[in-house]
């Protein structure tokens, strides 16, 4: 008797699983394309590069350890 009600309970805990991952799945939204079809305008500023010896410069917080 102690087996078949451990063999109850999981394949119950199974059940409900899997009615809860359907229920998921048959509820969930559809996405809309009309906010893929529209085009934003890049934020970004476009600079020409030129060719030359340049010194790099780093900005940092903390402190230096040897």
């Amino acid at each position: 008797m102690k087996t078949k009600k451990i063999i109850l309970i999981c394949a119950g805990i199974l059940l409900v699983a899997v009615a809860i991952t359907v229920f998921i799945f048959m509820t969930e939204p559809t996405a809309g394309s009309e906010a893929a079809t529209r085009e934003m305008a890049m934020l970004v500023d476009v600079e020409k590069v030129e060719k030359g010896n340049y010194v790099p410069e780093i900005s940092s917080t903390g402190t230096v350890q040897p």
